[in-house]
């Protein structure tokens, strides 16, 4: 299997420009490539080059926008352990709480990539952040810890609401495999009790049993780690009109669609998928649709619908406008629906825009 690009910012919008021209583009990619940026570091490493240099290159000016724990946890899923090694070092990853910290220190703990020399002289307390312990699901650092850490409390019912399935294969808790039981698990984030039961071979005997799995509602806009769990337990449970309206959510959307566009055989570039992101005003999701499919048709109709909800939709319109002019609806629509009062400019270019496609098909 081919293994996916990771894309932590995706497209970033800027903000409508004064300019005449309808064609100038708006939209500006902003890709962070943890498979580049591990690359990079393990070259870095055996030429001696500056760690701090290299990590800020990658990142760029997305550095301060992109969340310390997202870049770990996308490093954990694709066992990019340079990355993983790295975002130890004091000061690289400006933590927003404690307790991200110490839930890498946890989650690293005699892992490969574990670096403990970068660890000293770094506070550590572990009363106010226990739970970070069990977050972590690391064996061998809850033995650690229940061996050297004296204030170290837990309470076994604390391994099902903190997700700590290692843990408790550890101490050889039962877990409920119950249907209702395991269908409550998506809504609840609980991925590493999911992978337990799978690896037990449960998940496998019940697939033919839907009412185990959730439902496309349950799913939306859970992360994408979800989706592909339930790929893999049934990769025909999700039809093609279930993973469209997944696509659909503003918080992962994109997402899903590079993931299932890598790893499925799923076409999404296409005219249902570009009507259903129009519809709902998912203007990111729209332009990696046409940009994978240049030539897929997008109805006035559509754009119509994810421009007129309750809030005025900048992103759509300003790329509608800049990249699908024609398929936008008529400026008097817009003027109703309050754009005018807020982007005159943009609603002032439209009705140009309209005025002379109608002078060109009155031949004058």
């Amino acid at each position: 299997m081919k293994l996916p690009t990771v894309v932590l910012s995706a497209l970033v919008f800027v903000k409508y420009c004064n300019s005449s021209s309808t064609t100038r583009q708006l939209i500006c990619t902003a890709p962070v490539d943890l498979q580049y940026l591990d690359n990079a570091l393990q070259a870095a490493g055996e030429t001696g080059a500056n760690i701090q240099d290299v990590w800020s290159a990658a990142l760029g000016d997305e550095s301060s926008r992109i969340e310390p724990m997202e870049i770990v946890k996308e490093a954990l899923r694709w066992d990019y352990n340079n990355v993983l090694r790295c975002a130890q070092i004091p000061g690289l990853l400006n933590w927003k709480h404690p307790r991200d910290y110490h839930w890498l220190y946890a989650r690293s703990y005699h892992e490969c990539w574990f670096a403990e020399d970068m660890w000293k002289g770094i506070y550590f307390n572990w009363i106010a952040n226990r739970r970070e312990i069990l977050k972590a699901d690391n064996v061998e650092f809850f033995k650690f810890a229940r061996g050297n850490i004296a204030s170290f409390v837990w309470f076994r019912h604390e391994l099902g609401i903190y997700d700590a399935a290692k843990i408790g294969e550890y101490l050889r808790e039962k877990f409920d495999s119950s249907k209702s039981a395991v269908k409550e698990l998506i809504p609840k984030g609980h991925v590493n009790t999911l992978r337990l039961l799978h690896k037990r071979g449960f998940l496998h005997e019940q697939t033919a049993d839907s009412a185990l799995l959730p439902t496309t509602d349950e799913l939306r806009d859970q992360p994408v780690e979800y989706v592909k769990w339930v790929c893999h337990v049934d990769e025909n449970y999700l039809s093609p009109q279930d993973l469209i309206s997944l696509c659909t959510s503003h918080t992962v959307g994109l997402e899903l669609a590079e993931w299932i566009d890598e790893n499925l055989r799923v076409d999404l570039a296409n005219h249902e998928m570009a009507s259903a992101a129009a519809k709902s005003g998912h203007a990111q999701l729209l332009n990696w649709v046409c940009t994978k499919n240049p030539s897929v048709f997008i109805s006035k109709e559509c754009i119509k619908e994810g421009l007129g909800n309750a809030d005025r939709d900048e992103e759509l319109f300003t790329w509608a406008l800049c990249n699908k002019p024609e398929c936008l609806p008529e400026w008097e629509f817009l003027d109703e629906r309050g754009y005018r009062g807020v982007f005159p400019e943009m609603v002032k270019e439209v009705k140009l825009y309209q005025e002379r496609q109608k002078l060109t098909t009155q031949g004058l």
